[in-house]
């Protein structure tokens, strides 16, 4: 591209960049938005963890059951 374009740091973004550039295949930067997300995610659920009010709902309806009892 060579524009100058501002990297921003969100999740897919620059490996767009890097595969409209030439640096990687779309599958490349496929795989690697993929990696990045999962590592995002676990950076989020580790985070959480150590939240000692935080909650965790496997569905809605126990959400909701959790809201309502108070």
């Amino acid at each position: 591209m060579g524009l100058g374009v501002r990297r921003a740091n969100v999740i897919g973004y620059n490996e767009i960049l890097d595969y409209l550039e030439g640096r990687w295949t779309l599958p490349e930067a496929v795989s690697l938005i993929k990696q990045n997300s999962r590592r995002y995610a676990k950076r989020q659920m580790t985070w959480f963890r150590h939240q000692h009010d935080c909650r965790f709902f496997d569905e809605p309806a126990g959400l909701i059951v959790s809201i309502t009892k108070n």
